[in-house]
């Protein structure tokens, strides 16, 4: 999966904020370390882990990550997972790069109504989806129930 992220990431605009979201067991069949470390150089891109099992392996799902602040567990951890995701608006525009983790108090108090695109790449063990969403579409993801 982490492969097939790189691949995906190859094509994108390097100055565009871009997260890539990993939906694991945190059981991988693969060598995570060395992909996983080419993912964190990449500019512009933060790497979060999912896993919606009852068992994981922690060091894993923080070597994929990168930083345990981006590593979330369970189906109630969707929520946070949701504000991380959305919170790169608060950080600096095209070009400039992106913060590695921004407060959700600076994410509500600075958002600004200039519309940005973050690009968010959900990849799971046997494909990647690149959805891009304009900041009016996160909106509404973040308002429906």
């Amino acid at each position: 999966a982490l492969n097939l992220s790189l691949e995906a990431l190859r094509t994108r605009r390097p100055n565009v904020p871009t997260n890539v979201v990993v939906i694991t067991d945190g059981f991988s069949y693969d060598i995570v370390d060395g992909p996983a470390e080419e993912l964190h150089r990449l500019p512009n891109v933060r790497t979060f882990t999912v896993t919606v099992t009852d068992a994981w392996r922690e060091s894993e799902l923080q070597t994929i990550a990168g930083n345990p602040r981006r590593v979330f567990k369970g189906m109630e951890s969707v929520p946070q997972l949701v504000t991380a995701l959305t919170s790169c608006n608060s950080g600096p525009r095209k070009g400039e790069g992106i913060p590695d983790e921004p407060s959700i108090d600076s994410f509500l108090s600075s958002r600004s109504p200039i519309a940005t695109t973050t690009t968010t790449t959900i990849t799971t063990k046997s494909a990647t989806y690149v959805p891009i969403l304009s900041s009016t579409q996160k909106e509404t993801l973040r308002t429906k129930p």
